[in-house]
């Protein structure tokens, strides 16, 4: 089975690597949530190394559980995931005669690795998503189009923008930034009611002004020009 195969693979595996869904930089704690328990067998390895956006960063690990449990209701409709994982250091015990004790059966080494890749460009309400993917599940674009309508990982209308910061204008263009409606379904679905449409408007303004244009509208501009009028 799949689940043999992984488990056989992992004995001979030193080091772990994961995401984080919320990292409270006030308590140094980093939050993953799983429903699979893949994340519990790799935080257990040797090294533990631990890949996020600095959007991940919050204050507290207060609100970093909140974000966690605020991402599983809008993404799986589950009040709780199976699992919440929360590390802040290398394993360590001090239940034997009260002497501490590092490098017990988890992780002796836990590394943190903060991306910016452009994140610090992007406007701050553009940051504010939590990853639930609720706005491509109600977006009526992606419903038809599915992956041609994001870049990567970076899907739908929040994808497409986003991509602009870490990509470049050539990369949205591709991904499809002048495929959206501006009918704002994201928004509206959307637990931070994060302004897509806006992002979107403002990127296409680079985009364009970047030269990355569609025919149709070159088109239109041009029958405008000689006719008065978009339509031939």
């Amino acid at each position: 089975t799949i689940k043999s195969d992984v488990l056989r693979k992992l004995e001979d595996v030193n080091v772990g690597i994961t995401g984080a869904n919320a990292v409270a930089a006030y308590d140094g704690s980093i939050v993953m949530v799983h429903n699979e328990g893949n994340i519990g067998l790799l935080s257990l390895k040797d090294t533990h190394i631990v890949v996020f956006g600095i959007d991940k960063l919050v204050s507290t690990l207060e609100d970093a559980i909140s974000v966690a449990k605020l991402e599983t209701v809008y993404a799986t409709g589950s009040r709780v995931p199976s699992y919440i994982g929360v590390v802040s250091g290398p394993s360590k015990t001090a239940d034997i005669q009260k002497i501490l004790l590092k490098n017990m059966y988890g992780a002796s080494r836990v590394v943190a690795i903060a991306l910016d890749n452009g994140r610090r460009k992007a406007p701050p309400e553009c940051l504010w998503c939590i990853g639930c993917g609720t706005c491509i599940t109600s977006c009526p674009i992606y419903n038809v189009v599915g992956y041609d309508f994001g870049y990567k990982g970076y899907l739908g209308g929040r994808g497409v923008a986003f991509t602009n910061f870490i990509e470049g204008e050539r990369a949205s263009f591709d991904a499809g930034i002048y495929m959206c409606t501006l009918c704002s379904r994201c928004t509206t679905k959307c637990p931070l009611e994060v302004p897509i449409a806006d992002i979107i408007e403002e990127v296409r303004c680079k985009v364009q002004r970047a030269g990355y244009k569609l025919d149709a509208h070159e088109n239109i501009k041009r029958n405008i020009k000689e006719t008065g009028t978009p339509f031939r």
